[in-house]
């Protein structure tokens, strides 16, 4: 989802982006401005198309990792806010672009009980990332090897 496929408003202001970039690299060190920096989207002007609108008769499920590197989870709320009737399975602490399976009887059994019976979670679930992986990437970034820190050979 980018730009004119959702409502979100994109700052117009660089130093926002450039605010946000210099915060979330000392939070996330190897991604963390990469994910902040400034978009195209900053500078579009508005969709030149119309938003498409949903008429879907069936639930929907919306899935998302807290911390998607590809789909920002207020993307994901967006979707989820237009889909009617839909519900959305948040995996707090959860990374990366793939959610499913994700290990947890949490995440996975909601999808599980969509997939194979049509059936919803009675209302939106907030599961927590399998405890081998919550925060790991994010850990680990912070004590990625730095110059002064680096090995000899990788």
């Amino acid at each position: 989802m980018v730009c004119g496929d959702h409502s979100a408003a994109w700052s117009r202001d660089p130093e926002t982006y450039r605010r946000d970039a210099a915060e979330d690299k000392g939070r996330f060190r190897l991604y963390g401005d990469f994910a902040s920096s400034i978009e195209p989207c900053a500078f579009w002007d508005e969709s030149a198309e119309p938003v498409t609108e949903v008429d879907n008769g069936v639930g929907g499920l919306v899935v998302q990792n807290e911390w998607d590197p590809q789909t920002p989870l207020p993307s994901e709320q967006a979707l989820h806010e237009d889909l009617r009737g839909s519900r959305m399975v948040t995996v707090r602490g959860g990374e990366g672009h793939g959610v499913y399976p994700n290990g947890t009887a949490c995440a996975d059994g909601a999808v599980n009980a969509y997939l194979m019976r049509r059936e919803l979670p009675a209302e939106d679930v907030t599961c927590d990332a399998p405890t081998g992986e919550k925060g790991g990437a994010r850990e680990r970034r912070h004590t990625a090897p730095t110059p002064e820190r680096a090995p000899d050979r990788f």
